[in-house]
């Protein structure tokens, strides 16, 4: 059992409360209570220090979810988009598409969300397998085949 704070202690590394509350837009006094004394943030603090940790908003206010935390939405649909060999390259902006994918994915529910993903990176997966297999067929085939 990991509480919030425990959380965010680990979460914040070598960040100062004034960095994260910046981008967390609260006041680094607000940081500093949640953190160091346990105070429990408003909802929409709690989802907004989620995405500055980049990880799920479920997992960091549930104290009886254990540490490390689990990959977040964006990870497994970078990872998605790896697996289908989607992505520009590293550090690539998300492409308007992708960024809908991702918003419309935060959107639904906790759990609907996950059993989607789930789904997606399965199919990605399988893509990515069949493109391998005809790729090594076709690569056979014109060895074969006197040129």
């Amino acid at each position: 059992m990991v509480t919030l704070a425990e959380k965010l202690e680990r979460l914040k590394g070598g960040r100062s409360y004034a960095e994260i509350a910046a981008l967390a837009d609260a006041t680094a006094e607000n940081i500093r209570k949640v953190v160091r004394e346990g105070s429990q943030p408003g909802f929409a603090l709690g989802v907004r220090l989620a995405r500055v940790f980049g990880v799920p908003a479920d997992w960091l206010g549930d104290d009886s979810a254990d540490w490390p935390p689990p990959e977040s939405v964006e990870k497994q649909i970078a990872r998605l988009l790896r697996a289908a060999n989607l992505d520009e390259g590293s550090g690539a902006e998300l492409s308007k598409e992708e960024r809908r994918f991702v918003t419309l994915s935060r959107a639904m529910p906790v759990d609907m969300r996950q059993r989607f993903m789930d789904k997606m990176l399965s199919y990605a997966e399988g893509i990515v397998e069949t493109e391998q297999l005809r790729s090594a067929r076709t690569a056979e085939h014109e060895k074969k085949t006197p040129g």
